[in-house]
């Protein structure tokens, strides 16, 4: 994936987030290692944050390290890089860019914004892990992205999860243990590792969905309504606190969703690339309804749609975005509802030609 952050003195290219986690942990290979004890010393500034938080998190072999601890020691490595000329740490609504933090082509520059749930898990799962022969979380964790930022999350058993803008996951407290359970609020893809013996479940809205060995999105809204996607194997989706045999199995290429108060409803062989082009920095609408359009230019520009009259509400939507500036995105908008917009702070009120005020 490309990043798509702007260029500055200080905007270098460094190592991923899973080369840092297996760096910290003592994890990597002779040549990882050495490739980026050469950035390092080719780049003092971020040695200083990395060397900081690596005296800070150097408990007793036996203690896992609380996130809290984590966050008070970046407190000051955050001041340090202000205080250094850098780009912010935490880059303001105006200065993201669409889809600038996914796991490949994450910028370097922004490594103290993600270092929190970065050393804090990848020090407890390792710790854990020299303890048992099966990585385990020994404390809830908790991952949220803000509006325009999506990141990437690698659970202790080598699952991956991509969680898009404005979304929250919550990895349970010893996960790996017997289960491994998450709960999500928002968007996200999953890449799991399957484990027989440890069940791997995701905890969304009101619906559980269960991992048979697969690669799928989940997509649940603030009303309730639910979205999964399997692009690969197979999942098992029911309503929270129904039995798994009233569940529906999804397999690869299935659509299931799920309305407030009704059934799952599944539909097969519908899934396609674009119901996972947001991880690729893509933002794909398909004869998509209003609601769909306004929730998503809400997670990826922290703006919100308004449509000033029932036929506008009513259109449907067909366009792809790659990231450009808002500006440009208002302009096409224009152009494909056929429509005005007229932007008003963070909110874009969108009304038919000629349409009442």
């Amino acid at each position: 994936m490309t990043d798509q952050h702007s260029e500055s003195p200080s905007s270098h290219s460094g190592p991923d987030w899973d080369a840092l986690a297996r760096y910290v942990s003592g994890e990597s290979s002779a040549e990882e290692a050495a490739e980026i004890g050469r950035f390092l010393e080719e780049n003092p500034r971020d040695r200083e944050v990395l060397d900081g938080l690596l005296r800070f998190l150097e408990p007793a072999p036996s203690r896992a390290v609380p996130a809290d601890e984590v966050e008070r020691a970046l407190v000051e490595a955050r001041r340090r890089r202000d205080a250094a000329g850098v780009l912010p740490m935490r880059p303001s609504r105006r200065q993201r860019r669409v889809a600038t933090r996914f796991v490949s082509g994450m910028p370097w520059v922004s490594v103290a914004a993600g270092l929190t749930v970065l050393f804090a898990g990848a020090l407890v799962w390792k710790r854990a892990a020299d303890r048992t022969d099966r990585p385990v979380s020994t404390a809830e964790m908790t991952y949220r992205t803000g509006a325009g930022a999506a990141d990437s999350v690698r659970l202790p058993d080598g699952s991956r999860v991509v969680l898009a803008p404005q979304s929250e996951l919550i990895v349970a407290a010893n996960y790996g243990e017997t289960a491994r359970e998450v709960q999500l609020r928002g968007v996200a893809y999953f890449d799991v590792t399957h484990d027989d013996a440890r069940p791997f479940a995701v905890h969304s809205g009101n619906a559980t969905i269960r991992d048979v060995g697969t690669i799928f999105t989940v997509r649940s809204d603030s009303g309730g309504s639910l979205r999964v996607a399997v692009q690969e194997g197979a999942v098992l989706v029911h309503r929270a606190g129904t039995p798994q045999d009233q569940g529906v199995l999804l397999h690869e290429g299935d659509l299931a969703t799920m309305a407030p108060g009704e059934p799952v409803v599944a539909r097969r062989g519908v899934v396609d690339a674009d119901d996972v082009a947001w991880t690729t920095g893509r933002l794909v609408f398909r004869d998509a309804p209003m609601g769909d359009v306004a929730s998503e230019l809400r997670r990826w520009y922290g703006v919100e749609l308004q449509a000033a009259d029932s036929s506008i509400a009513a259109r449907h939507l067909t366009a792809e975005f790659r990231g450009e500036p808002l500006d440009q995105v208002i302009s096409e908008l224009t152009l494909a509802l056929d429509a005005g917009v007229e932007r008003r702070g963070d909110t874009l009120v969108v009304r038919s030609r000629g349409g009442k005020r």
